[in-house]
């Protein structure tokens, strides 16, 4: 390696040590929200079948079984999960990943930067900003998306390589790359990623004289190796999609969190314009050089490729404040795909090279006028973001009753009773409270992130002219260092989502220890989610990380069949939330209850049903038996109406592991063997090694026919 870029990578160490250093150390990591809700979890189960040889095709963990591998936020044909999980400890792969994922996600973008002008110090610059800026201040949005983006500077790199030698490998190699990114676990991310590659590719094509019929065959040599290497994964998760209610998403779910205009000034004001909207945020000083960049584009086809990246990025996330990406939609019917302002990670990506570039431009061969034309660009920039601030906390301050009647007024027409709203009218009247009490909080200047972002404005507006002309470097490095050190306190929840792993601690310990001593095969019921007063081990998809088996899920592709026979108990969120459930839902789903082999409701409220035994209290959370619970398995001589166990001969389990289960039975009579796993394409049922139709009871679970005697009976899951 050429010793001109090992300042870069003493700078970078310091960077990872100084930011993810609880990491590194293996004390804290990241735990809250989705993170143990989904990949924590879903990864200790990978983790443990990868180590045995074995893809987690099924796991009956979750939703009374469920094709953890069609789950592709799993990423469970990526090479670097397969690696690292088989060869480390689960919680060293845990954590470990997370940092090689950031070292990948820096290092070539500082190559990147490189290649296409910046010198070292604004290539750091650039990483700086695009790492610990809010792309990936708390992985930006989750490790998923870390995983799956900090692939992008890489596939730019070697876009450009092509462009710089004409070799085709280049191209080969960018396609490799982008097909790990479809397999790593967010493909919305991969696949806007693959439509910046065409907008970044095609242009510099055109630029550079290339014949049209160049592009065609080029593009086919970028995608068709990538989609080979995603054919497994789309197989699986296609199926999936289909079955979910992402099928029958509509236009409103599409613009769901599109990206609000006045989101712009969260660039000077991060901490308080998040409240409308999802923000970018590079620094206050860093602007100046993204400016300084855009001022001296002439003739910098790069340059301009990476504006390009920028405006159109912001073009599609404003969403349903653009009426172009509305009719698109509509006319599409591209509707599986929602958050449009998803799309603000590129423009983050873009402005973070386009301050190195403007860094290097500045410090290399700057131009006087150029450079004072940039200063007061600065300047009026930040005067009108903070008019723009100084206006809002009047309104907000001057303005609560009338801002009151409007948000009523927004929830009764386009909110309440409407397609993915589930709440009723009180729930979205009180988020109007909460929204417009927050707000208010996150504009008053006696707020420690507010004040510090007007004492940089205030500062900035001054001395811009003293840095520039002074050329200091190390102090220019120091200030936006500061910035976006303390916007990592609060930015994208890069603090608030690590943990130290005491957190998973099961608390509720008796009731806890009485579960997990109970050595029968059962599932529980979690009574009650919405009210996150249930210890952790409890909640949906947490479990998992306990080894304890339940019917609740929490996934954007929960079998939209399965959530809708049991939407009244709200243990099923597909990502659109859950409700307060009614005891009275408890009361009519019994059977069904049953029929999914609960054997114990864990709840934080007294539940007075004779169908249930108090088994135990803790601490304000109450563990619940059903008195006749229903075995995973069992004999049966019926199956109309409520099913009843039926006394068998013999009915043994020989071995059971997730996605399969073999036992031999006999009886005196014909009847039917109920597996109480959900029912999913790719399930087949054997009797005496003679494959056999499936019956779907309630339409979730299986069940099959069976003749008096003996018999082996399989149940088996093979996705292919």
């Amino acid at each position: 390696m050429k010793k001109q870029h090992f300042g870069f990578f003493i700078f970078f160490a310091g960077l990872i040590i100084i930011f993810l250093s609880p990491i590194i150390l293996l004390k804290e990591t990241f735990l809250q929200g989705d993170y143990l809700g989904q990949f924590y979890p879903w990864l200790k189960i990978y983790s443990q079948s990868i180590k045995h040889f074995q893809f987690p095709f099924w796991t009956d963990l979750m939703q009374s079984g469920f094709p953890l591998m069609a789950e592709g936020q799993t990423g469970g044909y990526y090479p670097l999960n397969i690696i690292m999980f088989f060869l480390l400890p689960f919680k060293v792969a845990y954590n470990y990943s997370i940092i090689i994922h950031f070292l990948i996600a820096g290092l070539f973008t500082y190559f990147y930067a490189r290649k296409i002008g910046a010198d070292q110090w604004g290539a750091a610059l650039s990483v700086l900003l695009f790492c610990f800026g809010s792309n990936y201040a708390g992985c930006f949005y989750n490790i998923v998306t870390l995983r799956t983006l900090c692939w992008f500077p890489a596939v730019l790199y070697l876009l450009e390589s092509y462009f710089n030698d004409k070799k085709t490998k280049y191209i080969i190699y960018a396609s490799i790359v982008f097909g790990m990114q479809l397999l790593a676990g967010f493909v919305q991310m991969a696949i806007y990623s693959g439509l910046f590659y065409a907008i970044y590719f095609s242009y510099r094509l055109i630029k550079s004289g290339e014949k049209k019929l160049n592009l065609l065959k080029l593009s086919a040599i970028f995608l068709i190796p990538a989609i080979i290497i995603w054919l497994p994964q789309l197989k699986l998760t296609l199926e999936l999609v289909k079955l979910s209610g992402r099928e029958s998403a509509t236009l409103g779910f599409a613009l769901w969190k599109s990206f609000n205009p006045i989101g712009i000034f969260s660039l000077v004001f991060p901490y308080s314009f998040s409240a409308f909207t999802s923000n970018f945020y590079i620094g206050v000083l860093s602007l100046y050089f993204v400016i300084y960049a855009f001022l001296k584009r002439k003739d910098d086809i790069l340059t301009k490729n990476i504006l390009l990246m920028f405006f159109v990025s912001i073009f599609l996330s404003l969403g349903q404040f653009n009426p172009v990406f509305v009719a698109f939609l509509k006319i599409t019917k591209l509707y599986s795909f929602r958050v449009p302002s998803k799309f603000i990670f590129f423009s983050g990506f873009a402005l973070a090279l386009l301050a190195g570039l403007g860094f290097t431009k500045l410090f290399k061969k700057s131009d006087p006028k150029e450079e004072k034309k940039a200063v007061s660009i600065f300047q009026i920039v930040l005067i009108l973001s903070s008019f723009v601030f100084v206006l809002i906390n009047l309104i907000f301050n001057l303005c609560k009753p009338q801002l009151l009647s409007l948000g009523q007024w927004i929830v009764n027409n386009f909110i309440i009773n409407k397609p993915y709203h589930r709440y009723d009218l009180n729930y979205y009247l009180e988020k109007v409270n909460v929204f417009l009490r927050s707000t208010a909080h996150e504009f008053s200047i006696h707020e420690f992130y507010v004040l510090s972002s007007w004492i940089m404005v205030i500062l900035l507006f001054f001395f811009i002219k003293f840095l520039i002309k002074r050329r200091a470097k190390l102090a220019i490095f120091s200030i936006i260092f500061l910035d976006i050190y303390i916007f990592s306190m609060y930015g994208t929840g890069f603090r608030g989502n690590i943990k130290p792993f005491d957190y998973l601690k099961p608390k509720n310990q008796h009731i806890y220890n009485i579960i997990k001593s109970d050595k029968e095969i059962f599932r529980i019921l979690p009574w009650d989610l919405a009210s996150a007063k249930l210890p952790l081990w409890a909640t949906a998809n947490a479990n998992m990380a306990y080894g304890i088996n339940s019917i609740a899920a929490y996934t954007p592709l929960v079998n939209k069949n399965y959530r809708d026979k049991l939407i009244e108990l709200e243990i099923i969120d597909d990502s659109l939330g859950i409700k307060i459930p009614q005891i009275s839902s408890l009361a009519k789903n019994f059977d069904l209850i049953r029929l999914l082999n609960v054997k114990y409701i864990i709840s934080d409220k007294i539940i007075d049903l004779d169908s249930l035994s108090l088994e135990s209290t803790e601490n304000g959370i109450y563990l619940y038996q059903l008195k006749d619970y229903l075995p995973k398995i069992f004999f049966t001589s019926g199956i109309g109406g409520k099913l009843i166990e039926t006394k068998a001969k013999m009915l043994k389990i020989n071995i059971q592991s997730p996605g399969f289960i073999s036992l031999s039975t006999e009886s005196d009579s014909n009847g039917f063997i109920v597996f109480s796993e959900n029912y999913y394409p790719g399930w087949k049922a054997f009797i005496d090694g003679k494959i056999c139709d499936i019956i779907r009871l309630e339409g979730i679970i299986q069940a099959v026919k069976i003749d008096k005697g003996k018999h082996l009976v399989e149940f088996k899951y093979s996705p292919y």
